[in-house]
């Protein structure tokens, strides 16, 4: 690199580490403007990562759960309490009309 090219490359750099006196004033409303800006932009942010890789993560993660949890047998015991149930129900109202 030459002497010219460096000399551009790092002017900048030491100009915009050396401090500098601002006389700048920011205003109440420009102050509280950039405020909001900046938790807007931090919501943002938030809500893009827990709509776009949250949720369907959570989502995959309980349909995984439930077919692991439902065994095969424990179909076969609720349709044998319904029929025990709807015997039950049938006598009652066998018992009731006498």
């Amino acid at each position: 690199m030459s002497r010219k090219n460096s000399l551009l490359v790092c002017a900048p750099v030491v100009f915009m580490l050396a401090p500098q006196l601002a006389l700048a004033y920011v205003g109440p409303g420009t102050g509280l403007s950039a405020i909001g800006s900046f938790f807007a932009l931090l919501m943002t942010i938030v809500l893009v990562v827990v709509g776009f890789f949250w949720l369907p993560l959570k989502r995959l993660l309980k349909s995984r759960q439930k077919t692991s949890d439902v065994p095969p047998q424990e179909e076969a015991v609720s349709d044998d309490i319904l029929v025990q149930t709807t015997e039950q129900i049938e006598s009652l109202q066998e018992s009731s009309k006498s």
